[in-house]
């Protein structure tokens, strides 16, 4: 039974919570009520946990990093300068991936993420509109944060700023791509405002690695214009005259206090050699978690500066690497590396697969991305034995279920179902008058989630086009043809048949995307290029209509067969395998999940240890 039976609305109180506790986390007057607000989402999530028996959990593919690089930095705090402070950071660093498994499981739905980029929106408007107001052209150096701390106001831009670019330069409606620019926009000019030469690194940065991801001309034309802006704003900047010209006002250095002098530069180089030299003292556990630990043992020190240098024990590392090796040690700053590699390779694995534009865009602007299996299970098992026990109810007089090849020797979430599918209607045949049958066949080109429309869209911007594997190969057949078929099948079926539909040969997917780039009047690999993402978890190169025991003989159709074969679990089990599937979905343990589908169908071999695809 779930929290919403047993607590009405409990779920969504908490994430209510969750949604305020995120609101307030930019803005340094309401840390009040961030602090309270924490304490009052942990006390909701206990009492959760005690409810449904089990952790608010989902697995990500970075679990075992991030639990690694806590437990490191946990290791770290007897060794640091100040134990006390960095145990109160540390504190920290657990409160916060409390939040960020929180919001990973009570948001998975399409409508919540809707929600939580909303709310990143609004966020990003009010800070950006707030900041800019906050500027004083007289003297911007007088200017207060109104952050937590005075980096959050460009670290919040600069981490906000790509969901924005994906928003505005992607695929979505009209007036989301407006108001996504919009924001940009003033996001821009408050970056700008904050003169931090690193911020505008990074946000020419970001412009182009967004062009990577989203490869659409407007990303080009917009990347392109950025950097001309910015080259011509340091061109100005590094030309003009510290002396006013006779009759003409203050020029834009002297209004605006920008520093172009090559000393600041070396400054920069200054502080990160001094933060080698110190890793290297204390390269095994660093100096203590928490950036305070830096300035209790530097902050006091006093230091030769050679002329055209400046003090670099009072400045900080500037480097999140150099940071994390300083302060916990080289091993878990290389955790962290790790961590990060991860995370782009995912990311970019994950948006090759998004077919939506509001996943496409999440993706690009995100570092997460979760897939959830429970899905498979609730549709293809729950649904079909909902809907197949209702015609037995009601006296219907065919049910025909739609499978798939992958059903045979599965290697992912969606094809074991179905094939627990096929299993549940053959035991259901003897239960009634309805007559039970299964139709299992290949891909249906131009359907909903085919390769057709996905690789013509690539080829329509310009591509490139993605194949997962240059060897894999699919059955295909057209809408027309699968429609007749179907129909043809369900008149023969007489109750628990599985009639298999004759698919012809296997195709190679690379040489259908080939033949796609051709008859689009192209060149393959000259003016659409054709790339390998890999296989993704539980895809096998090639697809089989029947397992290895059935046996198959004719039909009256000449394109229909029918396999001879033995349901993989008895109907005395059957009831008691659905009960304990229901039982983990129930528990959101997927680990537990994948094992008892193994266990309810023995020919399920995952060629993972979670074996996910996406659920389209």
């Amino acid at each position: 039974m779930s929290p919403s039976e047993r607590i009405p609305y409990f779920d969504t109180l908490v994430r209510v919570v969750l949604v305020i506790y995120i609101a307030v986390l930019p803005f340094k007057p309401l840390l009040i009520v961030e602090r309270n607000g924490f304490i009052l989402l942990l006390g909701l999530l206990i009492v959760w946990c005690v409810i449904n028996r089990r952790l608010f959990y989902s697995r990500t593919p970075y679990d075992i990093l991030l639990l690694v690089f806590v437990v490191w930095v946990g290791l770290t705090i007897p060794f640091s300068l100040a134990p006390s402070y960095s145990v109160k950071e540390y504190g920290k660093l657990l409160q916060h991936m409390v939040v960020f498994y929180a919001v990973i499981y009570f948001f998975k739905g399409l409508l919540y993420r809707q929600i939580l980029l909303g709310l990143v929106g609004v966020m990003a408007f009010v800070i950006a509109g707030y900041g800019l107001s906050q500027f004083n052209l007289g003297n911007p150096q007088a200017v207060v944060s109104f952050l937590p701390a005075e980096v959050w106001l460009t670290t919040f831009l600069v981490m906000v700023i790509p969901f924005g670019l994906a928003l505005a330069l992607g695929e979505g409606p009209s007036e989301i791509r407006a108001g996504s620019a919009i924001i940009i926009g003033m996001m821009t000019a408050c970056l700008l405002a904050t003169q931090s030469r690193a911020g505008l690194v990074a946000l020419v940065g970001e412009f182009w690695v967004i062009v990577w991801f989203i490869r659409s001309t407007s990303a080009k034309v917009v990347a392109g214009l950025a950097t001309v802006c910015v080259i011509a704003a340091v061109v100005v900047v590094f030309n003009s005259s510290p002396t006013p010209a006779a009759g003409l006002g203050n020029d834009i250095t002297s209004v605006l206090p920008i520093k172009k002098d090559v000393a600041s530069v070396i400054h920069r180089f200054d502080i990160w050699w001094f933060t080698l030299s110190q890793i290297a003292k204390h390269w095994l556990v660093g100096i203590g978690y928490g950036s305070q630990s830096y300035f209790l043992l530097y902050g006091q020190d006093q230091e030769f500066v050679m002329p055209g240098h400046a003090a670099v024990t009072h400045s900080g590392t500037h480097n999140i690497f150099l940071y994390l090796a300083l302060h916990v040690g080289l091993p878990g700053m290389l955790v962290f590396v790790w961590f990060v590699v991860r995370v782009v390779l995912r990311t970019a694995e994950e948006i090759r697969q998004a077919h939506d534009w509001l996943s496409k865009a999440v993706l690009v602007g995100s570092i997460v991305s979760v897939v959830d299996p429970k899905e498979a299970v609730r549709n293809n098992v729950f649904g079909t034995k909902t809907v197949a026990e209702a015609s037995l109810a009601n006296g219907v007089d065919r049910f025909v279920l739609i499978s798939t090849d992958k059903a045979v020797n599965p290697t992912s979430v969606m094809g074991a179902t179905k094939r627990l599918a096929e299993d549940l209607l053959q035991n259901l045949s003897h239960r009634g008058e309805t007559k039970f049958t299964v139709v299992r066949f290949g891909n249906v080109l131009g359907s909903n989630g085919s390769v057709v429309p996905v690789f013509a869209e690539q080829i329509r911007k310009g591509g490139p086009v993605t194949v997962t594997h240059p060897e894999i190969k699919r059955f295909f057949m057209t809408i027309p043809e699968a429609v007749q078929l179907v129909l043809q099948a369900s008149l023969l079926g007489q109750g628990g048949e599985v009639f298999v539909l004759d698919m012809g040969e296997q195709v190679k997917v690379v040489d259908l995307a080939r033949n796609m780039i051709v008859l689009s009047g192209l060149v393959p690999d000259q003016d659409i290029q054709i790339v390998y993402s890999g296989l993704r978890p539980g895809e096998k190169l090639y697809e089989e209509l029947f397992e290895q025991a059935e046996q198959v003989e004719p039909t009256a159709h000449a394109k229909i067969r029918r396999a001879i074969t033995v349901s993989t679990i008895q109907s005395d089990r059957l009831d008691r395998a659905i009960a304990n599937l229901e039982a983990a979905v129930s528990h959101g343990d997927e680990d537990e999940l994948i094992r008892r589908l193994h266990g309810a169908v023995p020919t399920y071999t995952p060629m993972s240890s979670r074996s996910i695809e996406h659920i389209h």
